[in-house]
């Protein structure tokens, strides 16, 4: 059997409307509910949205915190965001949040995305990110039709990602289609 591999949907509630979003070929309150057969299974766990940070950090740390107490076979741990609210939280509370999660992955949607994403990539935690969160994997999506704002805001902030972090190209899709072991659910009650 192949590691599966689950995304758990916690909200609906976005900053933005894409029009291509991947949430627009399902409906969310459709989508199997997350059960504990499924989490004891679980290989990954990707919380996501939505805008998983729209309702703040302190419900997305608790809700990691509790995956990680009960399910210790869940290997890794990912939350993805747009990174619209990033810069919203202290480095104390980013850095809580690391010790339950195995990595971020955002994907911004526009220019003022990715300016929060360089706001919050210059702040003091990233200083101890290559020491204290080694292990980390932090994805940076970078659109193709946005390309120009990550090469402006790179070049404004003097950005320099670490080693935890992967720029990777994205392209929006018309189509999608969930490989066999990735699943797609949502909490019982959505954020």
């Amino acid at each position: 059997m192949s590691e599966q591999i689950y995304h758990i949907l916690i909200t609906e509630k976005c900053n933005y409307q894409c029009p291509l979003c991947c949430n627009n070929f399902y409906d969310i309150r459709n989508l199997p509910t997350v059960t504990t057969d499924m989490l004891r299974e679980a290989h990954t766990v990707c919380i996501t949205g939505g805008e998983p940070l729209i309702h703040g950090i302190g419900a997305i740390t608790g809700l990691c915190q509790g995956l990680r107490e009960q399910y210790p076979n869940i290997q890794k741990l990912y939350l993805y965001t747009s990174g619209l609210q990033l810069c919203n939280f202290s480095g104390s509370e980013i850095g809580y949040l690391y010790r339950f999660i195995d990595g971020i992955n955002v994907s911004p949607k526009s220019g003022n995305g990715y300016h929060s994403f360089a706001r919050f990539i210059s702040a003091p935690i990233w200083e101890l990110m290559p020491k204290r969160f080694a292990n980390k994997t932090n994805r940076l999506y970078v659109f193709e039709e946005q390309l120009r704002f990550w090469e402006e805001v790179k070049k404004e902030y003097d950005i320099h990602l670490d080693d935890t972090w992967q720029v990777i190209g994205r392209h929006w899709d018309t189509t999608f289609n969930t490989p066999d072991n990735e699943h797609f659910v949502r909490l019982p009650i959505l954020f």
